[in-house]
């Protein structure tokens, strides 16, 4: 049964099993438009709710990494969420697209997603 974020999940694991995600990753597979520099407010706070269902899904075999070296954000979700939320209402949305990156441990990521050079 197909739920509220499938297109974006589908999305999410095809792009974690290569890399880590960045936010903006996300943002673009929940709006499906690639060329937006600055999502809505609607937008982002769609972005926000998929981000807490990932994290209510895989849990801590999801973490949220934050700038160039990567440092782990250790916050409880809703704290990492309302800061995530400030950030953008900030006006600091270009500053955390591309630094706040989300990496999946690959035990968990189906195996249809997993590049087929690697799954051999």
């Amino acid at each position: 049964m197909k739920h509220e974020f499938y297109k974006a999940e589908h999305y999410f694991l095809g792009s974690a099993a290569v890399d880590y995600v960045a936010l903006i990753e996300i943002v673009c597979a929940i709006i499906d438009d690639g060329n937006r520099s600055r999502p809505t407010r609607k937008e982002f706070v769609r972005s926000l709710n998929f981000i807490v269902y990932l994290f209510k899904k895989y849990g801590k075999h999801l973490k949220c990494l934050e700038g160039p070296d990567m440092h782990q954000r250790t916050e409880p979700l809703e704290e990492l969420a309302d800061w995530l939320q400030d950030q953008f209402d900030a006006g600091k949305y270009t500053e955390i697209h591309y630094g706040i990156w989300f990496e999946l441990d690959r035990e968990v990521i189906p195996k249809e997603y997993i590049p087929k050079e690697e799954a051999s």
